[in-house]
């Protein structure tokens, strides 16, 4: 019987937060808007800091003992798909208070510059439909048919990407694998 209860409760625990007292302290209006990042949760959770996680679950110990709670009944989860959607959201939200007013008019009209960081691109463009990153490279796709290229962990700049979201497949939810945007984009990986 026990086997049944440990992943009831680890699906409880992905399934119970996202309701307003959830999303709504971390800067979302819906829970929709903070799904869209739950497809790719460990890429904008290798994009927070140590110090931007221990800020995030100081000012939401709720969501700590979530964690640590699943951690006692057999989840290896370290990272939440839900959490680190409201991590991101609110880290970004704190990052764009040093922004300049130069910078935030910038992105508020969707102007790119060599250097921003993921936290200015999605803040600026919303969230990519697509990201497909690795040790080699990191790409968003949007739905406007344009990829943001980052190099070292900064955006380097934009390609057009017009078969990004054409094509469908099992494989992914945008309707294209990693291997097809690539060969869009006509990028090769690095030879070591």
């Amino acid at each position: 019987m026990k086997w049944i209860t440990i992943p009831v409760a680890i699906l409880t625990l992905v399934a119970c937060v996202n309701t307003p007292r959830h999303f709504k302290p971390a800067g979302f209006n819906s829970a929709d808007e903070a799904q869209l990042y739950v497809a790719d949760y460990l890429y904008y959770a290798n994009k927070l800091t140590d110090e931007e996680w221990d800020a995030f679950y100081h000012r939401f110990p709720e969501y700590w003992k979530d964690i640590q709670d699943a951690k006692t009944i057999g989840s290896t989860m370290e990272y939440h798909p839900w959490y680190t959607a409201y991590s991101f959201k609110w880290n970004t939200n704190r990052r764009k208070m040093n922004w300049s007013a130069e910078e935030i008019d910038r992105l508020k009209d969707k102007q790119l510059k060599k250097g921003d960081t993921v936290f200015k691109v999605v803040d600026s463009w919303g969230v990519p439909g697509h990201v497909i990153w690795d040790n080699d490279f990191e790409i968003l796709a949007f739905n406007n048919n344009k990829a943001t290229i980052f190099i070292d962990g900064v955006y380097a700049y934009q390609e057009e990407c017009k078969g990004c979201f054409e094509k469908y497949s099992d494989i992914t939810e945008s309707g294209m694998d990693t291997n097809d945007v690539l060969e869009t984009l006509r990028l090769k990986r690095p030879s070591f």
